[in-house]
């Protein structure tokens, strides 16, 4: 049988004379599949067959693959006319046994190389090597179907000691025929284990075998994490985390001993600071900057192409050179920070899954990403080299509470780091009315926590007219779009420093001092906190992230003015969360009333599950009936 080989030698790609692939057998078995269910029963993309085949050889352990899929729609065709096949590009080999479509008439029309192509499958700040093969099938039509059958081989070798996959029986289309089969010898043992309601598992000596049908698509829902949602059977060929330690922890060790050049650069950062706080800030911020940001900094570039897809260069390397992906740079922190005698510990994150107990065998392949983490003064800190907008005493919203290994402590799966209010803003907001009516309004927010990363992030990107046009179209959006403030900006270039937006308002005149005010004031940053906090799920549980707004307003009114009716004040406490409000009134300096509100917005991070949704939800629509300020005033 022609085969079309892929094959990848560090960071170049090359791919032979490719020919068309024919595999006659395998279109009769699409046929016969197709002509064994009543095709009026569905009405969605289907999968007549998911075969997967996993045999572990003494040097190398190789997957295939087939599907037959079913086109009953033309949504189904113009959405699903394409295979997308994920594989390693550093020691993988994938080999395309025979692809293409079947028209309802029985015609076959085989993939030839122009309906091949490789894309790249990595984020930005993960250390994955992750290539995919995208195969576009010829004249797919409604009715018909379409065929992929392929092998991936993985070479066991000293460097590649380690592998792992995942299959998943429930997928977005329905399954009518499910099969998998893991096979190993002793001298190639493999691990195998399922938690998929999908399948009927059974286990042999050297034999893991699952069947399944008619398995239901997955449910759908606004926030889903397959690998923690999803039932799935895993294989590994590890079987212990101690492994994955000693596998991974080895590369570090190499790239941070005898770093020439590294207390030097230390000495340099730190020696005119005086605090350990402002040395380790120093340090972080030095490495986590992009070079689009400050030219001097370490610049993120994924370096896993050039065979380190889990191995760090050396940290004098990544230091000499300004660029590294996580690994390099989270090498290059550890040794700097060993410099001033915090004794920080590489730390695998899973930026794709939140649970440990979904995690069913220890896998290398589990993580994509690595921090920095150390203890001191009775706190614990995750670093985040590659995160430039973060302040090192914050762990980056995208990682927070995602699984975990440290290299160097007790070898179990946890949680990376969570804030116990991940979403945080402080508003101050002083609205001083002038006596013919109009008012003045200046206001302070200080971003933290998630805020402070995100906010940070957007106006480092921009130069001084965007910062202003996209800070006037915030507070448009979110306090008043009646008037353009004016905008001033602190903490925007370096993460040791605390956040904040100033705005300055006028606002013209819009009552009768004669006839006093009643004033319907919207708590504005509170407000907008709230509009975004309920729970959009319906199906899987979902972690809150968690949110504290604290938020202050002093209404200043003219000489020998009155208040004759004051704001409610507030106490709501429920498991939950918490609003709370209180009113006070004094006069200033300048024989000026001044009313003062403070409100505080506490719901603390949690899981939820699916049967808290309602009571959540209905208490996020308590709190917003309560954020209105009303109040009247008069003159005396």
């Amino acid at each position: 049988m022609t085969k079309i080989l892929v094959t990848f030698l560090l960071v170049l790609s090359a791919a032979p004379a490719l020919a068309i692939t024919k595999d006659p057998a395998l279109a009769e078995e699409a046929t016969a599949a197709l002509s064994s269910i009543d095709k009026s029963a569905f009405t969605t993309l289907t999968a007549l067959l998911e075969d997967v085949k996993v045999q572990a050889h003494q040097d190398e352990i190789v997957t295939k693959v087939t599907r037959i899929w079913y086109y009953p729609t033309k949504t189904s065709v113009q959405d699903s006319g394409y295979e997308s096949v994920p594989f390693s590009s550093n020691d993988e080999t994938l080999t395309i046994l025979a692809a293409g479509s079947i028209s309802p008439a029985g015609d076959v029309r085989w993939v030839d190389e122009a309906g091949l192509k490789i894309i790249d499958d990595d984020s930005y700040n993960t250390f994955t090597d992750g290539k995919r093969m995208v195969v576009s099938y010829p004249a797919v039509s409604v009715g018909g179907m379409s065929v992929i059958s392929y092998e991936i081989r993985h070479p066991v070798t000293e460097k590649t000691p380690f592998w792992s996959f995942h299959s998943y029986p429930q997928r977005k289309a329905q399954v009518v025929n499910y099969r998998f089969l893991a096979s190993w010898t002793e001298q190639q043992p493999l691990h195998a284990a399922s938690d998929s309601d999908n399948v009927q598992c059974e286990q042999k000596e050297y034999i893991f075998s699952c069947k399944g049908e008619n398995i239901d698509p997955v449910k759908a829902d606004k926030s889903i994490s397959v690998g923690d949602d999803v039932g799935k059977i895993s294989v590994s060929s590890l079987s212990n985390w101690q492994a994955v330690q000693k596998i991974v922890n080895s590369g570090f060790d190499v790239a941070i001993s005898n770093s020439a050049g590294i207390a030097e650069k230390v000495t340099e950062l730190t020696s005119n600071l005086t605090s350990q706080r402002a040395k380790i800030g120093a340090i972080h911020e030095f490495v986590s900057r992009d070079v689009q940001f400050v030219s001097r900094d370490v610049r993120y570039v994924s370096m896993s192409e050039q065979g380190h897809a889990i191995v760090p260069h050396k940290a004098d390397e990544t230091l000499r050179n300004r660029y590294g992906d996580c690994k390099d740079k989270t090498a290059l922190l550890l040794a700097m920070l060993a410099e001033i005698d915090i004794d920080a510990e590489p730390v695998l994150v899973a930026t794709e899954r939140s649970r440990p107990a979904s995690v069913l065998l220890p896998s290398v392949t589990l993580f994509d990403h690595v921090v920095a983490c150390f203890d001191w003064e009775d706190s614990r800190y995750c670093l985040d080299p590659t995160d430039a907008y973060t302040s090192w005493q914050n762990v980056p919203d995208w990682i927070q509470n995602r699984v975990s290994l440290p290299l160097e402590s007790e070898a179990q799966l946890q949680n990376l780091l969570a804030d116990s209010y991940r979403w945080r803003l402080h508003s101050q907001t002083t609205i001083r009315f002038n006596p013919s009516g109009g008012q003045t309004e200046k206001q302070r927010v200080s971003f933290e926590g998630a805020y402070e990363s995100q906010v940070r992030g957007i106006l480092a990107r921009q130069n001084e007219k965007e910062r202003n046009e996209w800070a006037v179209e915030l507070y448009h959006d979110t306090v008043a779009d009646s008037a353009d403030p004016a905008i001033s900006f602190s903490g925007v270039e370096t993460v040791n420093q605390e956040l904040f937006i100033e705005t300055l308002t006028e606002f013209p005149s819009y009552f009768d001092p004669d006839d006093g005010i009643n004033l319907d004031e919207n708590d504005a940053w509170l407000a907008h906190e709230l509009s975004t906090a309920k729970i959009q799920n319906k199906v899987y549980d979902v972690f809150y992230a968690g949110s504290r707004v604290v938020s202050e307003y002093q209404f200043v009114f003219p000489e020998d003015w009155e208040i004759i009716r004051l704001p409610a004040e507030l106490n709501l406490q429920h498991p939950l969360g918490s609003f709370t409000r209180t009113v006070s009134r004094r006069f200033n300096g300048q024989h000026e009333l001044v009313l003062t509100v403070k409100s505080k917005l506490l719901i603390h991070s949690r899981w939820l599950e699916k049967n808290n949704f309602a009571q959540f939800n209905a208490l996020v629509d308590v709190f917003q009936s309560q954020t209105h300020i009303v109040f009247a005033g008069q003159k005396g």
